[in-house]
């Protein structure tokens, strides 16, 4: 397992390691996603977040030349922009704590997978105008349609930091 996935897998309790991105009829499949790899369920009590914002997940894998941390949120129906945004922000917070310290050789891709209904243009507008912030980058989220594999969504971010 890449040092960097296990460091962040061994953070985290291991009844919130999930193997499936599904919620509330929307989901995104983990074919092809970058193995080694953790996926941790924000909603596990563990974690004790049950009271805050929060995304639904978190993905951390490697592959053979990237690390990747993605917040994950995942929407079957309509939505808020700010508040997706918000919810992918906070994900990117709480992944900070388990990421080793000073290490920055990561590519944030934060993901927001929908449902197929039409994304109103002020939501669409509010979920780009702010960048999500983690350790030193500053990334867009990336929007897929439920039911699409993380893999889509992460060929669309840049490979460099």
């Amino acid at each position: 397992m890449s040092a960097f996935v296990e460091i962040v897998a061994e953070s985290v309790p291991i009844p919130c390691h999930a193997s499936k991105c599904s919620k509330d009829g929307c989901s995104v499949t983990l074919e092809s996603a970058p193995h080694p790899r953790v996926l941790i369920d924000l909603d596990c009590e563990e974690l004790g977040l049950l009271k805050g914002t929060r995304c639904d997940y978190v993905f951390v894998g490697a592959d053979s030349a990237t690390v990747w941390v993605a917040p994950i949120e995942l929407k079957s129906g309509t939505f808020k922009g700010n508040h997706a945004r918000a919810q992918l922000q906070a994900g990117a917070d709480i992944a900070a704590q388990w990421l080793p310290p000073g290490k920055n050789g990561f590519r944030l891709a934060p993901v927001l997978a929908r449902g197929p209904q039409r994304v109103h243009r002020r939501d669409y507008m509010a979920l780009r105008a702010v960048k999500i912030r983690l350790r030193a980058q500053r990334r867009q989220a990336i929007m897929i349609k439920c039911g699409q594999a993380l893999r889509t969504a992460l060929g669309k971010f840049p490979k460099s930091p």
